[in-house]
């Protein structure tokens, strides 16, 4: 498995869904470095600009 996991993720399933996903530190580190822009507001923390 890790030996896959060396080429590309590799999904880890329970119950034939996906739970977990077993990378490379490196490929961790990367998805890390680009950050991820969605986020979650409450009803009263909606951005007056929020577009669809």
């Amino acid at each position: 498995m890790t030996m896959a996991a060396d080429r590309q993720p590799v999904a880890i399933t329970q119950h034939r869904r996906a739970r977990y996903v077993l990378m490379t530190y490196d490929d961790f580190e990367a998805m890390k470095q680009k950050g991820d822009q969605r986020r979650a507001y409450g009803p009263k923390e909606v951005p007056l600009n929020w577009q669809r």
